[in-house]
C-alpha cells in the first residue's frame, strides 16, 4: 500500500500565515493526506502547537528582512541560508511531496528548498500588497495563490490563481445569536458591538473606543471588546469605571461565538481578520494597522470599503469620542448597515480552504 503524500506548510511566525495554514493542513488530514507544518519559534507557534496536536510541526528559526541596505542585510541572508539548508534536510526527513508557503520569512527558506530539491510548490498570499517573501519566493514557486484579485498585477510572470483565504473548521459551524448572547450574557433586544484587537491588542483602538465607553453605554450599545494581552488590564479598569455594559477580555478562542452574537465588528484590517468578518457577512469599521509592512492593511480596508461592506477610518483621525459617535450612526442606520451585510457577504469566499486543497492535489495529480 503506498504511503500517504506529505505537505510541507509554511506558515509559522504570525496568526495570519499560521491559521490559514492550519485550516488547509485539517482539510488535508480529512484527506488521508499527512500535513507538516513548518513554523517559526516565536511564542504564538509554540502555543498552538501545544493546543493542535494532531499535526507534525518542524521549528525553524525565525528571520525578518531588514533594509536591504542595512549593516544587518548580510547577516539576514547567512542567516537565510542557513535556513534554507535545515529546511531542505527536514524535507528529505519527511520525504514531502509538495511545499505550501503561507506568506512571511518562515516560508521563504522551505519553498526555496523545494525549488533545489526540484518538488512543486504553491504560495499563498492573503493580502491585497503581497508582503516581501512572496515577492520573493513567487520567483521559485510552481503556482501562486491569491486572497484577493487585486493582488494579482503584483505577480506578472507567475501563474495565478484567486481562491480567497482559508478559515479553519470551526468557523463552519455557525452558533445562533440567540445562544450565544445568553452564554455571554448579553441582552438579545439591544445592538452588540464587537471590537477586534488581535492577539497582541490594537493600542490605538484599545484608546479610541476606550474613550467612547461612556458615549456607547449612554445608547444602550453592548460591547465584547478583544484588548490583546498587553491592554488588558488597562481597558477592564476603565470599562469597570464607566457604565458599559458587555464583556472584556484578553482574547477569545471562540472567534465564531464571538461573531455570531455582533451586529457591528471594529477591527484591523489584516486578511484574516476580514475573511472572518466577511464569513459572517457583518458590516465593520475598519482601522487599518497605520505602521504595517508597505501599507497592506489600508490596501485590504480600502477593498471592503469600496465595495461597500466597510467604512474605512484612520486611527489618527480618531479624537476624542468619535469613534463610538461613528458606531452609534451605523448602529442607528439600519439600510446602510443591510447594504454593507450584503455587500459583505458577496466579498466572503467560503470555499477557499477547498480551493487551496484542489490546488495541491492538481499539482500532486
Amino acid at each position: 500500500m503506498p504511503r500517504p503524500k506529505r505537505i510541507a506548510i509554511a506558515c509559522g511566525g504570525t496568526g495570519g500565515h499560521l491559521f490559514p495554514g492550519i485550516a488547509v493542513a485539517e482539510v488535508l488530514l480529512e484527506k488521508d493526506y499527512e500535513p507538516i507544518l513548518f513554523v517559526s519559534q516565536k511564542p504564538i507557534d509554540y502555543e498552538i502547537s501545544a493546543e493542535r496536536t494532531e499535526f507534525i510541526y518542524e521549528f525553524l528559526p525565525a528571520i525578518g528582512m531588514p533594509p536591504v541596505f542595512s549593516p544587518r542585510f548580510l547577516s539576514f541572508l547567512f542567516k537565510l541560508w542557513q535556513a534554507i539548508g535545515l529546511s531542505r534536510k527536514a524535507i528529505r526527513r519527511y520525504r514531502a511531496d509538495l511545499v505550501l508557503g503561507m506568506g512571511g520569512f518562515t516560508s521563504l527558506p522551505p519553498l526555496h528548498a523545494a525549488k533545489s530539491l526540484e518538488l512543486p510548490s504553491l504560495i499563498h498570499e492573503s493580502n491585497v500588497i503581497p508582503g516581501r517573501a512572496n515577492r520573493w519566493s513567487a520567483k521559485v514557486a510552481t503556482q501562486v495563490l491569491l486572497g484577493f484579485e487585486q493582488a494579482r498585477d503584483f505577480f506578472p510572470k507567475a501563474t495565478v490563481k484567486v481562491v480567497g483565504t482559508p478559515l479553519r473548521s470551526h468557523f463552519q459551524d455557525r452558533p445562533s445569536r440567540e445562544q450565544v448572547r445568553q452564554e455571554l450574557g448579553l441582552d438579545l433586544t439591544k445592538p452588540v458591538l464587537a471590537v477586534l484587537g488581535g492577539s497582541q491588542g490594537a493600542q490605538g483602538v484599545n484608546e479610541a473606543i476606550g474613550r467612547s465607553y461612556e458615549r456607547l453605554a449612554s445608547a444602550d450599545i453592548q460591547l465584547i471588546h478583544l484588548t490583546g494581552t498587553r491592554n488588558f488590564e488597562a481597558m477592564e479598569e476603565q470599562a469597570m469605571k464607566s457604565s458599559v455594559r458587555g464583556r472584556i477580555a484578553p482574547f477569545s478562542h471562540e472567534m465564531p461565538s464571538i461573531l455570531a452574537a455582533a451586529d457591528l465588528v471594529v477591527s484591523r484590517s489584516g486578511a484574516s481578520s476580514l475573511t472572518e468578518i466577511a464569513a459572517f457577512s457583518l458590516p465593520s469599521l475598519l482601522i487599518p494597522y497605520p505602521h504595517a509592512a508597505d501599507d497592506h492593511q489600508r490596501a485590504n480596508a480600502r477593498v471592503f470599503e469600496e465595495a461597500g461592506a466597510a467604512l474605512m477610518v484612520e486611527e489618527a483621525d480618531l479624537r476624542g469620542d468619535q469613534l463610538g459617535h461613528l458606531v452609534i450612526g451605523l448602529l442607528q442606520d439600519a439600510p446602510k448597515r443591510q447594504a454593507m451585510v450584503r455587500a459583505t457577504a458577496a466579498i466572503a469566499r467560503p470555499q477557499a480552504t477547498e480551493a487551496v486543497v484542489q490546488a495541491v492535489e492538481a499539482l500532486l495529480a
